[in-house]
């Protein structure tokens, strides 16, 4: 890991569980959507897969600085295409990685047998 060692990083886990498991499940979905924005679109958010309770969370994660957000000038617009950007904060990749995490273990692949000594 770059800036914090393996120990490091599990207590910070830890710590963020419980603000992970304060979030609602439509938080968390639109974390996790914002996290393959940011990781798959170079942070670019097409906002016609977003409600309206969806602005508002992102509005509020904006103003406490969980991530950054706005709006591409409309002279870049393009039809159909990206209309918003994000920028995750430290602590939203990691809780985005912490819900990927309990994802995946509640649905496990059911072809994968660990091996056993």
């Amino acid at each position: 890991m770059d800036e914090k060692t393996e120990a490091e990083f599990e207590q910070l886990a830890k710590d963020k569980l419980l603000k992970l498991s304060e979030m609602s499940k439509e938080e968390k979905s639109l974390l996790l959507f914002f996290e393959t924005c940011a990781v798959n679109a170079s942070g670019l958010v097409n906002s016609i897969h977003m409600n309206q309770k969806d602005f508002q969370i992102a509005t509020k994660w904006k103003e406490s600085g969980f991530i950054h957000f706005g709006r591409i000038p409309s002279k870049e617009l393009q039809k159909n295409n990206p209309n918003h950007w994000v920028v995750l904060s430290e602590e939203a990749f990691l809780l985005a990685l912490l819900e990927r995490k309990a994802r995946a273990k509640r649905n496990p692949c059911k072809y994968y047998e660990p091996k056993t000594n």
